[in-house]
């Protein structure tokens, strides 16, 4: 619950007291992406090897490689959807603060 509802929660709102200020730019969305690509890509590779997948939705086993493909897409498009709501929300933020 901590680490999926109360700390992203949290972040969010410390971001946009303290840490918002205009600078983003739209080409880090790139950077932001490495770490949940990477992610997923570990996962998929140890999961044959571990037996095991870290969320239901990720199971080829159980789901088939179409299914989790399609919920690997749908993930990364929520995360493409936040990062530019992200670079958005800074420079609404920073706007508002001038």
């Amino acid at each position: 619950i901590l680490l999926h509802y109360v700390t992203p929660a949290l972040f969010v709102l410390w971001w946009l007291v303290a840490g918002a200020d205009g600078t983003t730019r739209w080409r880090e969305i790139s950077w932001w992406m490495v770490y949940p690509l990477a992610y997923l890509a570990y996962v998929l590779l140890r999961a044959p090897i571990a037996g095991e997948v870290p969320y239901p939705f990720l199971s080829v086993e159980k789901n088939g490689a179409a299914s989790v493909a399609v919920s690997a897409l749908a993930t990364t498009g929520l995360f493409l959807l936040l990062c530019v709501i992200a670079v958005f929300a800074d420079h609404w933020v920073a706007r508002l603060r001038k």
